[in-house]
């Protein structure tokens, strides 16, 4: 799955239990392939391309991307602002 595919179909596959009362928006900065803007709002989850205004960045390269999370402990994968976020 390219990075593109992973953002145009995430919101389609979030789970909305799991994301209600979450209210946070994530910049996916993905090292030669672009930018997402992803807003968790009460379960809701958009996607935008581009990085817009965002609580926490999560800077990745397209070999990490389709698992950019916690659970990856790829160096290849670096945060900025608040850590906390990106581990919900």
């Amino acid at each position: 799955m390219t990075a593109q595919e992973f953002f145009t179909t995430l919101p389609e596959r979030v789970d909305p239990a799991k994301t209600a009362g979450m209210n946070n928006t994530y910049v996916f900065d993905v090292d030669g392939a672009g930018q997402w803007t992803v807003a968790v709002e009460d379960g809701a989850v958009s996607v935008t391309e581009g990085a817009g205004e965002a609580d926490c960045t999560i800077s990745a390269t397209e070999e990490t991307t389709p698992h950019p999370h916690p659970g990856n402990r790829s160096r290849a994968v670096r945060m900025s602002r608040e850590i906390p976020l990106a581990m919900k």
